[in-house]
């Protein structure tokens, strides 16, 4: 099999090899869990500007707002996501710590250990990142939008 020359050099290059530690070795569902949520924030957030810059049925000062909306809560999910898994992950390990290994054999300690690393933070930032987030958010942002109709003399009539 032939391996490709620019796979090849980044294998053997210092990044290559660091990254090769970060996702395989013995910290490795701590590294993924406190990365991979901030990858897909950032990747879902630039995915939902640009679907919504691109929709012509949105109005312009909407399509801004919107936009600011998904920016502010990626920003906002990512900081409180990482800190949260980085606390999450803290705690888990001095639970894990605690667990008396007469109570369960050496590899199914290992496995809860592995599943409480993974899970938790993975459950914090869903609760984070997709419920508190955008209820906050929205909110915010419908009052910013009337603010800015308000300043253009678009005054809404709130009971109809």
């Amino acid at each position: 099999m032939k391996v490709n020359k620019i796979f090849e050099v980044f294998a053997k290059s210092k990044l290559g090899q660091n990254l090769y530690k970060h996702c395989v070795g013995e910290k490795a569902d701590n590294f993924l869990n406190n990365t991979l949520p901030t990858v897909e924030t950032i990747f879902s957030t630039a995915c939902y500007c640009y679907a919504t810059a691109k929709r012509k049925e949105i109005p312009k000062d909407q399509r801004d707002l919107l936009q600011w909306q998904n920016v502010l809560s990626g920003l906002a999910g990512v900081t409180l996501g990482t800190v949260a898994n980085r606390w999450i992950s803290k705690q888990t390990d001095k639970i894990v710590k605690d667990i008396d290994p007469k109570v369960l054999d050496p590899k199914a300690l290992r496995k809860v250990s592995t599943g409480l690393r993974i899970i938790t933070p993975i459950i914090a930032t869903g609760v984070i990142m997709r419920f508190l987030l955008p209820t906050i958010t929205a909110g915010v942002s419908g009052k910013i939008m009337d603010k800015q109709r308000e300043k253009r003399g678009q005054i809404l009539d709130k009971h109809v």
